[in-house]
């Protein structure tokens, strides 16, 4: 009886240090935890890119997907996003510039 009790139970919530990673919904712990490591990891190496950039550089989300190419843009932008969350970069979303597909992109550019 115990065994089917805990079929009831609710599924575990993803711990409140998972703060750059977005998880699915009920994606295992396990692998939020991954994926949060994971983005992590980029929002460092993004950013110490950007701060090898000329100073008052804004560059579009494409820019940094030319840096790194083996990121899906999607994780670039999510990054950026984060970044900016988290202080580190400015949003200027009125500053736009022509994507390599041809759409407008906004920019991001170093708060420090």
């Amino acid at each position: 009886m115990s065994e089917q009790l805990s079929l009831l139970e609710p599924p575990a919530r993803v711990p409140a240090t998972i703060s750059s990673f977005h998880p699915n919904e009920g994606q295992p712990l396990a692998e939020a935890l991954a994926g949060e490591e994971r983005a992590r990891s980029q929002e460092v190496c993004i950013l110490e890119w950007m701060r090898r950039q000329p100073v008052g550089a804004r560059l579009a989300p494409s820019d940094v997907h030319e840096a790194f190419d083996w990121w899906p843009i999607t994780s670039i932008r999510r990054a950026l996003s984060n970044l900016t969350k988290k202080g580190h970069l400015v949003h200027f979303p009125k500053e736009r510039v022509d994507g390599p597909l041809g759409s407008k992109e906004s920019t991001w550019g170093l708060s420090e």
